[in-house]
């Protein structure tokens, strides 16, 4: 099924506005009113689109899990870290941080705490269970402290990059995520 361009157009509108608003305020000072007044919209084609301004976030919010989830599960985490370089880790990376460059505008207002509170840490925690449950083949009774901390770990990391700017490369984040990473588990995990 495709979405008429329309369409597309005016949640894209509605989208960018949005973030751009919760850039410059507070989530509870946002209204319906004003937010369709800068995006060049009726409320009611507002409401043609979302509940409330709650539907609106959340909404967004689930789509960038989708497309972030879609990235995050190209990784392969039954092939990681063990069985591949980490040229290979840091190449299968890279098209994550693209997708934060890409949306930047969102995954600034994450980094500020504005928007998705825990949304790295939701995001990432299933492919951290896979990674987990691939590392381990024995019951370990530190397993589900692990996994906190490397969600966390991993949240506080990207946080940082977008926060600074990004001032490193991409690849050199990117070196800086795997080998952080298979240090925790090599080095912690076992």
């Amino acid at each position: 099924m495709t979405t008429d361009l329309r369409i597309s157009k005016t949640k894209d509108a509605i989208r960018s506005t949005f973030l751009n608003i919760l850039a410059q305020k507070n989530f509870e000072q946002i209204t319906v009113a004003e937010l369709s007044k800068e995006a060049n919209i009726s409320r009611k084609t507002f409401y043609a689109h979302y509940l409330d301004k709650y539907d609106l976030v959340e909404k967004i919010e689930a789509e960038m899990s989708d497309e972030f989830s879609k990235r995050l599960c190209k990784l392969n985490p039954n092939q990681m870290p063990i069985t591949i370089s980490e040229e290979e880790a840091i190449k299968r990376l890279l098209p994550l941080l693209d997708f934060i460059e890409e949306n930047l505008d969102f995954f600034e207002l994450v980094a500020e705490k504005k928007i998705g509170f825990s949304w790295y840490e939701d995001v990432m925690g299933t492919y951290i269970d896979e990674l987990s449950n691939s590392l381990y083949c024995q019951n370990n009774s530190w397993i589900d402290y692990q996994k906190d901390v490397i969600k966390a770990l991993s949240a506080s990391n990207w946080n940082r990059w977008v926060k600074t700017g990004r001032q490193e490369s991409k690849e050199d984040f990117a070196r800086w995520m795997v080998n952080t990473n298979r240090n925790f588990f090599f080095n912690y995990g076992q």
